[in-house]
């Protein structure tokens, strides 16, 4: 995925069938490797809509039942572990106002979507146990969006509204 400026960030698994993170130049040129953390594997990048953080899938582990999402500066410093229950959390787009990570969440249970703060704290299911888990895309308007299938009659789930501001 690409950020404003020209900066490209991708996953490559080149080094020695262990995928990581990498930025370059949107020419190709000045390619470098940003995780080198660890995890299994380093996937699913999602730009904060500032350009200075990075959302991922981590896995811990080669088996892909148990994966969780992530936040790493652009500069590959500052890598930290936003989720931690059970199942596959995947798939992170961030919010307009990147106030929130918006992910796919799956377990024994079903699946959903859900939101969390950049914090790692504050997680709410938007879809509990919806029979269809789809990557999330955001609106301006703070609109979650299935990906596919077409979405159901009805208003989509929205996230939540931040806080007021102290004055």
């Amino acid at each position: 995925t690409a950020v404003p400026g020209g900066l490209i960030v991708f996953e490559t698994d080149r080094g020695g069938g262990i995928y990581h993170l990498y930025l370059m130049n949107n020419d190709g040129t000045d390619q470098t490797q940003l995780t080198d953390n660890g995890l299994a594997a380093s996937r699913e990048p999602a730009w904060s809509p500032d350009g200075t953080r990075i959302a991922f899938r981590g896995q811990t582990t080669a088996d892909e039942a148990s994966a969780d999402i992530y936040l790493i500066n652009a500069d590959g410093s500052g890598q930290v572990q936003l989720t931690s229950d059970d199942g596959i959390h995947s798939q992170p787009a961030w919010s307009p106002d990147g106030l929130h990570i918006a992910y796919r969440h799956k377990n024994e249970q079903g699946g959903n979507l859900t939101v969390i703060d950049p914090a790692g704290s504050n997680p709410v299911a938007i879809t509990p146990n919806a029979p269809h888990n789809y990557p999330p895309a955001v609106t301006p308007g703070r609109a979650l969006i299935p990906l596919s299938p077409p979405p159901r009659q009805g208003t989509p789930p929205r996230l939540p509204r931040p806080p007021p501001r102290a004055r």
